[in-house]
């Protein structure tokens, strides 16, 4: 699926719920005497309230679309957004480490350039974990609608209106980029999540990296404080013996990258390309959904 610039993306997103929202107006028949705001105050108030609107009905919207795409998608992010293969002692996940190439460090007066190869850096410690993460817990989010607007901060005369649509066009935009970035960032956080245990995996194969170990206490019986509750097989793990790096003299080949390795198991990123590249501010990738 070829980019689509940012603005023509934006521009199609106008479904029913933004035709709604841009026409509503004031019933002039449910004001009394005295009932409105007056000049400068009335019309930032008017604009605000469009603007918020807008927004979060956008956000909420544009995600509702997006969580309707990842349910069709639920089977292959199942196989290849699988966080399984690293867990081990029953209920440790594996660290992440993140690979850094070719670093540079000037110190603070220019005089000295520190440079450094190849830099191992753990993004996330080993740690206890009830059941296995999935996509679902970083993709999946809901965003509320918001409540409908008070009658008195709809719009009545002609400027008013005229404020209110521009309003509704850039709350709308504000609030389909922030549904973008947000998935945007998440699915990055889901890649490099994966991506960080293969490197884990890769490194301790090479001798760089001790395994961290977990245990599990004896199974005890125990009861609560207040002798209400009972127990049996209570069993508590931890992490015994943490990740460690070891000493160079114990590496095997390192100057290859996870690129270069044939062997190496590899996280297929192509099925969720569908979701857009992040890193573009400029262009996204997501489908567009148009009027329902």
């Amino acid at each position: 699926m070829d980019a689509m610039p940012l603005d023509i993306w934006i521009e199609a997103q106008n479904p029913p719920v933004y035709e709604e929202i841009i026409e509503y107006r004031a019933d002039p028949d449910g004001f009394g005497a005295g009932d409105a705001l007056t000049g400068e105050l009335r019309g930032n108030a008017v604009y605000e309230t469009a603007f918020s609107l807008a927004a979060q009905t956008a956000l909420a919207w544009r995600y509702e679309q997006l969580l309707k795409l990842t349910k069709s998608q639920e089977g292959t992010l199942d196989r290849i957004a699988n966080f399984s293969p690293f867990v081990v002692d029953k209920h440790m996940l594996l660290p992440s480490i993140t690979e850094v190439r070719d670093r540079f460090e000037l110190s603070q007066d220019d005089t000295k350039l520190r440079t450094v190869e190849i830099q191992y850096r753990v993004d996330e410690p080993p740690r206890a974990i009830s059941t296995p993460p999935t996509w679902r817990d970083y993709l999946w989010r809901e965003y509320n609608y918001p409540e409908e607007p008070h009658r008195k901060l709809l719009p009545r005369t002609e400027l008013e209106v005229k404020a209110w649509q521009k309003a509704v066009r850039e709350g709308w935009r504000s609030g389909l980029e922030q549904a973008h970035f947000s998935w945007t960032n998440n699915l990055n956080e889901l890649v490099q999540d994966i991506r960080g245990r293969i490197t884990y995996r890769i490194l301790e194969r090479r001798g760089i990296v001790d395994r961290p170990v977990m245990v599990g206490s004896v199974p005890e019986m125990t009861t609560s404080k207040n002798g209400k509750t009972i127990n049996a097989g209570d069993t508590v793990y931890s992490v015994a013996v943490p990740m460690t790096f070891k000493s160079q003299n114990h590496w095997d080949a390192l100057w290859v990258s996870l690129e270069e390795m044939t062997d190496a198991p590899q996280f297929n990123t192509d099925a969720i390309k569908a979701f857009g590249e992040a890193g573009e501010a400029g262009k996204s990738n997501m489908p567009v959904f148009g009027s329902e």
